[in-house]
């Protein structure tokens, strides 16, 4: 049986997203929670991560590079 990974961007710490918050978790640790699941959970069907909403050049940098960042290691850790 297949599952999907979703890891909305309104969990992190003051990340340009549609319901940004001071409270969440760090980039570096959802990169971290992310692996755990990736090489824990066999027949992954895919990864999502929606939510990101920057407002402007700097924040769409910002989220950029996280999204970057964690399809890297979703790619580096899965065994599709």
């Amino acid at each position: 049986m297949s599952c999907g990974i979703e890891l909305d961007m309104d969990s992190l710490a003051h990340f340009p997203s549609s319901a940004i918050s001071p409270s969440g978790w760090t980039l570096n640790e959802l990169r971290q929670i992310s692996h755990e699941l990736i090489t824990k959970i066999p027949n992954i069907a895919y990864f999502h991560l929606p939510e990101a909403a920057p407002k402007n050049q700097e924040e769409s940098r910002m989220c950029g590079k996280a999204l970057s960042y964690l399809v890297r290691d979703f790619i580096r850790y899965c065994k599709i």
